[in-house]
């Protein structure tokens, strides 16, 4: 598997099992410059952790789990009136489709998501983002924005 961010790459195929070979974590725990900014990665780990508990604030634990978390991030940034599938919607969660399942209505339970069906096809079930769901995700990413919690200068 490849990373890439432009000036940065790395391929995490050719680090062995002992990928926590000191050489390597030094290498990735120094600052590293990405289109003119110096970045200490070891500081915005610690900004990705803060942003992380951060939506813990606003969803509680409705989106703890890295899939649900997907499904959130993919379904805010569609424009607030596509009609997203059931499947779209949970392949964006990364997870197997039962899992992703759960998560999702765990997430229309919440008031995150909700289910809507089309007058030509009730088989056809559409997703998205309740008022209340695209307003935290709103409120959210202000505040992160806000605190410069993930956000890197260019």
């Amino acid at each position: 598997m490849s990373y890439v961010n432009d000036d940065l790459q790395f391929n995490c195929a050719t680090i062995g099992e002992n990928a926590l070979i000191s050489d390597y974590s030094a290498r990735m725990r120094m600052s590293v410059d990405l289109r003119g900014s110096a970045i200490d990665l070891s500081k915005l780990a610690e900004q990705i952790y803060r942003s992380r508990r951060l939506r813990d604030k606003f969803f509680g634990d409705s989106v703890n789990s890295d899939g649900a978390w997907n499904m959130v991030l993919s379904a805010f940034s569609s424009p607030p009136d596509a009609k997203l599938t059931v499947t779209s919607v949970c392949y964006s969660s990364c997870y197997p489709m039962t899992s992703a399942l759960r998560w999702l209505d765990k997430l229309i339970n919440r008031g995150i998501f909700q289910r809507s069906r089309t007058d030509k096809d009730r088989r056809l079930v559409y997703i998205n983002l309740t008022d209340v769901g695209r307003e935290q995700m709103t409120q959210y990413l202000k505040c992160v924005a806000a605190k410069h919690i993930v956000c890197a200068q260019r």
